[in-house]
């Protein structure tokens, strides 16, 4: 059983639309996590294939007054959206640990402002088995999609590059 932890920083990369894996055989379209943050750990542009991790987690309102927000500026926010960050670090509830293996992810689709003027998104569609590629794993904290509190994409040939998901 793999474990795999969320680390205290991650680099917002856009929000989830979707998620399609391999379960049991069958394949799923996950629609539950729409609107989840989908991150990255930091320094992941330099990670080799397959020991990129992306992180999707619900994302906690930013104007709530207790979120505790420190502003600061982050250079692989700034490589992937190629411009500064005026992005505010914010505490999220997680779990400890997410270790229940749901199958191979094959496709997301994401929002992001990657690329554009802030706040203009573009909707992307990125297929792990492109070209032949070996899909990543999906992990998740609990056993059913619908009541899990966190995820993560990892393994396989998944890349993280400025150019967007590889």
């Amino acid at each position: 059983m793999s474990r795999h932890r969320i680390p205290a920083r991650v680099v917002k990369l856009g929000t989830v639309l979707d998620c399609v894996v391999m379960h049991s055989g069958k394949i799923l379209t996950i629609t539950e996590w729409k609107g989840w943050l989908l991150a990255a750990s930091e320094g992941c542009f330099d990670v080799s294939p397959g020991r990129a991790r992306l992180f999707l987690l619900p994302e906690r309102d930013k104007d709530t007054a207790d979120a505790p927000r420190v502003p600061e500026s982050h250079p692989d926010y700034e490589r992937w959206h190629k411009r500064a960050s005026r992005e505010q670090l914010f505490t999220v509830e997680v779990p400890d640990s997410v270790e229940v293996k749901y199958g191979r992810c094959v496709r997301i689709g994401y929002r992001s402002d990657k690329w554009h003027r802030r706040g203009r998104t573009i909707d992307y569609e990125h297929d792990f088995t492109e070209g032949g590629a070996l899909a990543p794993w999906l992990y998740c904290d609990a056993p059913h999609v619908r009541n899990a509190r966190a995820a993560v994409i990892t393994g396989g040939d998944m890349r993280v590059t400025e150019a967007g998901l590889d």
